[in-house]
């Protein structure tokens, strides 16, 4: 098992007496030297949101959605650009 499915896993078990049952939806990138910081958070930012439109308790990582096409890749930012979103 993931470390990130472990982590939603181990928060569906926590019991909050005045919140009631707690889901976790988790996006994530492999962090990676060949990506800027400005990429990374990119990617982390589409798996995120791609994640969110699933429902409670997914986890998905950036790579599986984008191989299996279910996101397309963003265009790239060129070096020392800052993208604000």
């Amino acid at each position: 098992m993931h470390s990130s499915e472990c982590l939603r896993v181990t928060a569906k078990d926590i019991q909050f007496s005045q919140l009631g049952p707690l889901t976790l939806s988790i996006g994530f990138v492999r962090a990676s030297s060949r990506l800027s910081a400005t990429a990374l958070l990119g990617q982390a930012d589409q798996a995120l949101y791609y994640v969110k439109q699933q429902g409670k308790n997914p986890v998905v990582s950036y790579e599986h959605i984008l191989a299996e096409g279910l996101i397309s890749k963003p265009a790239a930012i060129p070096a020392g650009a800052i993208e604000l979103f």
